[in-house]
């Protein structure tokens, strides 16, 4: 992978991890759209905390498997490949019964507008082809011919390295840079929230 490609690979991880941030923030939220709907829905019926559970365990699998797409941009092997196949799985099933709010959304607008809908359909599908590729290459890398051929792990991290994965993570210079650029705006908004 060229420098340029791997800043690209960067940049992608950094915005994903940032909305998968932004997701965790609107789940505890309480005026979040979100938040709202789940609060109304389970109020209905507590067997709508089934569509809440699923909807947290999507979101927090959304964020462990921003790991996998850090390790398939810098080459590096963690883990066994079982550990990432079943999280890959689990994130695939969780994307689709996790969905209850973007589900009611995409049937609302296929009632009033269906242009807009597969407008909307395109703009939340298209940016997420990457992650799904990353992670699915990443995991399942040892059983597909094919992956093999455009994957070759540079680096294997050992048992009694894994703390060093952190601090891999820490010397990134993207996020280094949007760390530095976003601290007031963190700093700012959580005094407005103090307040």
């Amino acid at each position: 992978m060229s420098q340029k490609q791997r800043w690209i690979w960067e940049a992608y991880f950094v915005i994903f991890l940032l909305f998968a941030i932004q997701n965790i923030y609107y789940l505890f939220k309480p005026d979040s759209p979100d938040y709202l709907y789940y609060s109304i829905l389970r109020s209905f019926d507590p067997i709508f905390n089934i569509a809440y559970t699923a909807h947290v365990i999507h979101i927090f699998l959304n964020m462990i498997h921003c790991i996998p797409l850090f390790l398939y941009i810098h080459r590096i092997n963690f883990l066994n490949p079982k550990v990432w196949k079943i999280l890959f799985i689990l994130r695939c099933i969780f994307e689709i019964i996790g969905r209850s709010y973007e589900a009611n959304t995409f049937s609302a607008l296929y009632h009033s507008n269906q242009k807009v809908l597969l407008f909307v359909l395109l703009f939340a599908i298209i940016p997420i082809i990457p992650f799904y590729f990353s992670c699915y290459q990443y995991a399942f890398k040892s059983s597909c011919k094919l992956s093999r051929i455009f994957f070759r792990p540079k680096k294997h991290i050992s048992k009694t390295k894994h703390f060093g994965l952190i601090f891999k993570i820490l010397k990134c210079d993207v996020i280094k840079s949007l760390v530095i650029y976003f601290s007031p705006t963190i700093y700012t908004l959580r005094l407005m929230t103090d307040q």
